[in-house]
């Protein structure tokens, strides 16, 4: 929806977690998700948003958490927030980084395809 719709760039980062933390984000985001089952919950700007819905499980593993601020609730800031706390693996600046992981003509390209998500990722 973003790129197709909305025409937003879209980036696609590699991290710095290891496997076993990735693991543990994405079955605490599923949890999460089944719970909404039974107990729907409204997004909100402030509380409840695509980037402190990414953060919560997050914190819950990190060594040093994710503190609340401006760019979480503006999430086109989010990935600056994510390079200078080093989560991103990455070396180059953001600028470069943006410009390296944007994934828009890889979307476009696999919208039907069945390894869609094997396809933006350029494998």
């Amino acid at each position: 929806m973003r790129t197709e719709v909305w025409g937003d760039p879209v980036h696609l980062y590699p991290t710095r977690a290891t496997p076993e933390q990735a693991r543990q984000i994405f079955v605490r985001m599923l949890e999460r998700a089944e719970a909404l089952r039974t107990r729907p919950v409204f997004y909100n700007t402030v509380s409840n948003n695509c980037t402190s819905n990414i953060v919560e499980p997050i914190n819950e593993i990190a060594t040093r958490r994710i503190r609340f601020g401006l760019d979480l609730l503006l999430p086109g800031y989010s990935d600056a927030r994510a390079h200078r706390l080093g989560l991103l693996d990455t070396d180059p600046p953001l600028e470069e980084a943006r410009r390296v992981s944007l994934v828009n003509d890889r979307v476009a390209a696999a919208l039907d395809e069945a390894e869609f998500s094997l396809r933006i990722r350029g494998l």
